[in-house]
């Protein structure tokens, strides 16, 4: 009986102690010796592959720029320096950029002033240059000097400055200097480092001069590990993590000409593929030492597949919210134990799942109904929910982890960088701080600046561990907008009600010292009215931001002359709202004057009115010719008052009327800020 039962259901421990001996160790012992050996052997070639592969573009770094030296070498024994001709000068060193494909050949004297910059139009004015150190080094040693990476004086791009002495008279007079973009050793690099492999070249602080594939971090430091080697003569096989994230391997080499350190370094991934062609040989050695043992454990195997393939399907079955299937009467203890739990477990899990579905709609559809953001991120940086609101807010589809945040700009309201380490919700992550209403400045993709209030909190579960950090923040913008608009519109109008009581009052005092009669005084008043009120119609048009000049001249003159008669010419010029009233009224009272007793007042006479614009100020003459003889009145009438004193005491305009016999003429000149 007890052969029997241990017959019908083996235990797995004994069947898979027998399996393990009979595969595992013929395997073993293959595998490990030729897994051993190809990888030792893979290894060192990949090791003197990547440290030739750093002499070789070291050597062609220095031969480039040696030959950039020798041109510019070249170039500086031209007779046209010492002679002082510079225009001369000037055509060889744009002809030497064209062949040696630089950013650009500047001359420079001592005092680091530009006297010739192949980036500069001949004859345009050329600034001094910012960094003199490397040519404060050619005038003291008299030898070509090679500077690190620098930016450019002109455009803040990176560039490499070789800079060689120029002599006049056995005396070192000037320096010319070549400016090589990164880009320029990047394409050397391309030739001589395998698309796969990183390329870098650092200057004797460690910054990036040029690196292959990727050039967007030129510029900054290498990654702290080879920072560490820099000033060394030369390195082989360093692990390090690139700054994609990547393990690899870097060798390097150290110019003693340059200064400069060459980095070429494979990623681990590539060299695992070039392992591809070891792992076929394994694999086909280790193929036969499995054949032998399946060979020996095929009975044994029998027995256990029986059993396992039943609680396989059981457990995909499970996996995938199934029903279980009944077990088999026969097969292993073990595994009949096992069905039994599964069952229970498959019930359990059902309910929990059910119960954890409800929950997780209900607070999802409950966050996402919510008109604020809100944004909840687990201890390790992972976003687990940010709700539409949140997404609008800052112009994104999705966001996974706390690092999708380092593109998101961020001001606090004294216009200072807010940086995501220093937010509230990292705050509640790393110190447990709470964080009630704070306003930042989120600037969006599209450049928008809005006003956000935050606020962040830290989530605990019962045991005290910190298990989420939530944050919800709210669009300010409009509120604020709309509370600063209200104050800026109060503002405006009690200016503006100020401003036209006080020129209808001027218009009015005016108008009766100069009218005879009570009618004559309606018609005159209500004639300057209308004129205001022309412009007030302009102004309100353009949502009282000014008008155009040449708007407010032609609505003036529109009742008084023909076509043929009028001719005004002048730049687009904007006014402001004040000196608009103040030129309208003026215009009034001389195009009513020329209908009256000007040149409009016959056929054959004529108006021009022209002006000027230049530095904001604003020139403005109005002439009449061909019409009745003009003499100097006898007593200052509205008109005169009102252009002599008014625009000058409302609009800060000066005036000037000239009665000539050939017509009456009268300058207008305001400056505008």
């Amino acid at each position: 009986m007890q052969l029997q039962r241990f017959l019908e259901r083996p235990s797995l421990r004994s069947s898979l102690f027998a399996l393990a001996i009979a595969c595992t160790i013929p395997i073993a012992l293959v595998a490990g010796g030729l897994v051993w050996f190809f990888t030792a052997k893979e290894f060192d070639q990949n090791e003197r592959d990547l440290s030739d592969r750093a002499a070789l573009t070291l050597t062609a770094v220095e031969l480039k720029i040696q030959n950039v030296i020798e041109d510019l070498q070249v170039l500086a024994e031209s007779p046209d320096v010492a002679a002082g001709d510079f225009r001369a000068f000037g055509a060889h060193m744009r002809a030497a950029n064209r062949w040696i494909g630089g950013y650009g050949l500047v001359l420079v004297d001592r005092s680091g002033q530009l006297l010739i910059s192949t980036r500069r139009a001949p004859g345009e004015t050329l600034p001094r240059r910012g960094n003199l150190d490397t040519q404060e080094k050619v005038f003291v040693t008299g030898q070509p000097q090679i500077s690190g990476l620098i930016a450019a004086a002109e455009s803040n791009n990176f560039i490499i400055s070789i800079e060689v002495p120029v002599r006049v008279n056995n005396e070192v007079r000037y320096v010319l200097a070549a400016g090589l973009p990164p880009e320029y050793f990047a394409d050397l690099m391309r030739k001589l480092v395998p698309p796969e492999w990183i390329g870098s070249i650092v200057d004797q602080r460690g910054m990036l001069i040029s690196r292959v594939p990727e050039m967007g971090v030129v510029g900054q430091p290498i990654v702290p590990v080879l920072l560490e080697q820099v000033g060394k003569t030369s390195g082989r096989w360093i692990p390090i993590e690139s700054r994609s994230g990547g393990e690899a391997y870097s060798s390097f080499l150290r110019s003693q000409q340059l200064g400069w350190t060459v980095f070429v370094a494979m990623p681990r991934e590539l060299l695992s593929a070039g392992m591809r062609q070891s792992v076929v040989i394994l694999t086909a050695l280790v193929l036969a030492a499995l054949a032998i043992s399946l060979f020996l454990a095929r009975q044994l195997s029998r027995w256990i597949m029986r059993s396992l393939e039943a609680l396989q399907l059981n457990v995909v079955t499970l996996g995938q919210g199934g029903h279980l299937r009944p077990s088999a009467k026969s097969g292993l203890r073990e595994v009949a134990h096992m069905e039994g739990v599964l069952a229970g477990v498959s019930e359990n899990i059902a309910s929990a799942r059910e119960r954890v579905e409800r929950e997780r709609i209900l607070l999802k559809a409950t966050v996402q109904a919510m008109p604020v953001g809100v944004l909840i991120v687990g201890p390790d940086g992972g976003v687990l929910l940010a709700n539409r609101k949140a997404l609008a807010i800052w112009s994104a589809d999705r966001v996974e982890t706390f690092k999708d945040f380092t593109n998101v700009t961020r001001l606090r309201l004294d216009g200072s960088r807010y940086p995501p380490a220093e937010w509230p919700v990292t705050r509640a992550l790393r110190h447990g701080a709470v964080t009630e209403d704070e306003e930042v400045i989120h600037v969006t993709r599209d450049g928008r600046s809005i006003r956000v209030s935050t606020s962040a909190a830290p989530v605990y579960d019962d045991a005290g561990t910190l298990i989420a950090a939530v944050a919800a923040f709210f669009d300010l913008t409009e509120l604020r907008n709309a509370i600063q608009q209200q104050k800026l519109l109060l503002d405006e109008i009690n200016h503006r009600v100020k401003n036209t009581l006080a020129t209808v009052q001027s218009i009015a005092t005016l108008t009766r010292s100069g009218s005879s009669t009570v009618e004559a005084y309606v018609e005159s008043f209500q004639q300057r009215i209308f004129a205001l009120a022309r412009a007030y119609d302009l102004l309100t048009d353009n949502k009282w931001q000014g008008t155009d000049l040449r708007a407010i001249v032609g609505a003036t003159l529109a009742p008084y002359g023909r076509a043929d008669q009028v001719s005004i010419e002048g730049p687009p010029v904007h006014l402001p709202p004040k000196p608009t009233l103040a030129l309208a009224a003026a215009l009034q009272e001389l195009a009513t004057n020329a209908a009256k007793y000007g040149s409009l007042s016959v056929q054959q006479g004529r108006l021009d009115v022209f002006w000027s614009y230049e530095n904001q100020k604003l020139d403005l003459t109005w002439t009449e010719s061909e019409g009745p003889a003009v003499t100097p009145p006898t007593r200052r009438g509205f008109g005169s008052r009102l252009i002599e004193e008014v625009l000058a005491r409302e609009a800060g305009w000066t005036s000037e009327i000239k009665y000539r016999p050939s017509g009456l003429c009268c300058h207008l000149a305001v400056q505008l800020t």
